[in-house]
């Protein structure tokens, strides 16, 4: 009996929708780098600066702050408890272009920053990561982080600036769950899932090994971009962001690479302790508009040359139509 040819096929399954319900006593929302100050960081509709002038959002601003209202109705929908804004809250100095891409100075960043986490901060708990020193000041000369949380502190709200990074410890669930919080990233243009697995597995070694406590979630920021990985029962985050991209010479040299994901993350634990992560981001249609406000996009015209147009493009042109002429070439 001959055997019988094996064919790919096609299965289809079938769909039977049912209601799943789960409680989630712990609603934490993540939000990074709104570069506030910054030629393409987040801004409100309208600002005051301190020597009195009125700073008007770009075109860019308007579009990112569209998804920050969407994100603050996301914190009213889910009942959110705590919120972490994970560095780079103010533009900074901006030291390397020596001020090109900043619309205001340390002080006017700040009070944006207030105003802006004031929208969303209710009665909600907010802590407050530092960043990369190059979008604040110096060590030495202060923590402008730390102003934004004592100015919101003065307004009634519940806000703590807490450093570089922090242990953050979930109680009052069924299992005890620990969370890494730090605003710095490994980097890796390629396979930055490769560097966020080697994290999850370097915590674990120093886990094995004494040095640190163990960690069921690395929360990181800085890359401008939204990547989980999860696995050995812990879970990577790379958090998006709130600014769109600015054109320089690294940004420009991998531009596709460097495009950034605008949004925030909402972490909600269930009774057992189980973490699950989502993710808010800007939808692709405002994100293609986004960037045509930073990018000119210019539609050129490719048709047969015509006599009148070759002159535009000076001799050679010229002469290059007369010869097809003589050959007896369509103009």
């Amino acid at each position: 009996m001959a055997k019988e040819k094996s064919h790919p096929r096609t299965i289809k399954l079938k769909t039977g929708e049912i209601k799943l319900e789960h409680k989630y006593p712990l609603r934490v929302l993540f939000i990074s780098d709104l570069h506030c100050g910054e030629q393409f960081g987040i801004q409100p509709p309208e600002f005051e600066t301190s020597d009195g002038r009125i700073l008007l959002p770009n075109k860019v601003q308007k579009t990112i702050y569209r998804q920050w209202e969407r994100i603050k109705k996301i914190a009213d929908q889910y009942h959110v408890q705590y919120i972490f804004v994970v560095g780079d809250l103010l533009g900074g100095l901006n030291p390397k272009e020596k001020g090109k891409y900043i619309t205001c100075d340390m002080k006017d960043q700040v009070r944006m920053a207030t105003k802006l986490l004031a929208e969303i901060a209710k009665d909600r708990i907010i802590y407050i990561i530092s960043g990369t020193r190059y979008h604040a000041i110096p060590r030495g000369m202060g923590e402008p982080e730390e102003e934004v949380a004592i100015r919101l502190r003065d307004m009634g709200y519940k806000a703590y600036y807490i450093g570089d990074i922090a242990f953050v410890e979930i109680e009052g669930v069924k299992r005890k769950r620990r969370i890494f919080i730090a605003h710095e990233a490994p980097t890796g243009l390629v396979y930055p899932a490769t560097l966020m697995s080697r994290d999850i597995n370097w915590a674990r070694q120093s886990q094995a090994e004494g040095k640190t406590p163990p960690v069921d979630a690395i929360i990181r920021a800085h890359l401008h971009f939204w990547l989980h990985v999860d696995h050995s029962g812990i879970h990577a985050i790379q958090l998006p962001c709130f600014m769109g991209l600015t054109p320089y010479k690294s940004t420009i040299k991998y531009f596709f690479r460097l495009q950034p994901d605008i949004g925030g993350v909402l972490m909600l634990v269930d009774e057992y302790g189980r973490l699950r992560f989502w993710h808010f981001l800007m939808p692709r249609e405002e994100r293609i508009k986004m960037l045509e406000d930073i990018a000119t996009i210019q539609p050129i015209s490719l048709s047969k040359y015509k006599e009148s147009e070759a002159k535009r493009y000076g001799k050679m042109a010229d002469e290059a139509l007369q010869y097809r002429k003589k050959k007896g070439g369509e103009d």
